[in-house]
């Protein structure tokens, strides 16, 4: 398993727990931000545990990044801050 593939898994699970809905596995492309599954609360959580789990912080700029609404580019820049 890639360490792409790890992150991604994790984020994930992360965002199931933030929506209180089992997702299982998801897209790459699916926009979590805009899909409806977290309130401004809840995504705030989220993002939060993302950075809690991977032991990293966002900057102001990556959190309104458009890539960053995708579980794909929101693993990516997680990968990218892990390296």
């Amino acid at each position: 398993m890639s360490h792409q593939t790890e992150v991604s898994a994790q984020i994930v699970e992360l965002l199931s727990q933030a929506s209180g809905e089992s997702l299982g596995s998801t897209d790459g492309g699916h926009k979590f931000v805009t899909s409806g599954e977290l309130d401004s609360f809840s995504l705030l959580i989220f993002i939060t545990d993302v950075e809690e789990q991977f032991q990293i912080a966002f900057s102001a700029d990556e959190l309104t990044n458009e890539s960053m609404q995708t579980i794909a580019g929101l693993s990516e820049l997680v990968v990218e801050k892990l390296d």
